[in-house]
């Protein structure tokens, strides 16, 4: 019951409330206030756009010509100013005394003995010419490339019910 009691006092109080007429001249005293705000045209706003716009059109532009212009590439600077001349003056010739006792040799540079690694080379060209040849070829067409191996794949061990 107490429900009933409040749904109709609510009622009583709207059916009041929304049957009280506005003060006299309200519709006009709201046109007069929006007239007197000076309310912006929309036009307004188009420069502002129209500004960024261009701004924005001109930094691609830029950004174009600046992106395909060749960069030049830069001449050799030449200071000749900066380096000393040098002049070659001979070394004193040493005393043939001092010269005697080291042994001559007739080729420069003097060889040095074989390293493994120049051994094992050797050993696998007389072995298998024609592939050493034809890995040789690969390595100087590569120019210094890294290697590309392949992957290795390693099956997994099958196992009986261990």
């Amino acid at each position: 019951m107490e429900n009933d009691e409040i749904e109709k006092i609510l009622d009583e109080a709207l059916t009041r409330y929304s049957s009280v007429e506005p003060l006299a001249g309200l519709d006009q005293r709201i046109l007069n206030r929006v007239r007197e705000s000076g309310a912006r045209p929309r036009h307004i706003l188009w420069p502002w756009i129209l500004a960024g716009s261009s701004a924005v059109v001109a930094g691609l532009l830029v950004a174009a010509i600046l992106w395909t212009k060749p960069v030049p590439t830069p001449a050799p600077v030449v200071l000749a100013h900066a380096v000393p001349a040098i002049t070659f003056v001979a070394p004193p010739r040493p005393q043939p005394d001092l010269l005697a006792g080291l042994p001559k040799r007739r080729e420069f540079p003097t060889p040095a003995p074989i390293t493994a690694e120049e051994r094992a080379l050797l050993t696998l060209a007389a072995q298998a010419p024609n592939q050493t040849l034809e890995a040789f070829r690969d390595l100087e067409h590569q120019g210094g490339k890294p290697l590309q191996l392949n992957e290795i794949k390693i099956e997994p061990l099958h196992t009986d019910g261990l």
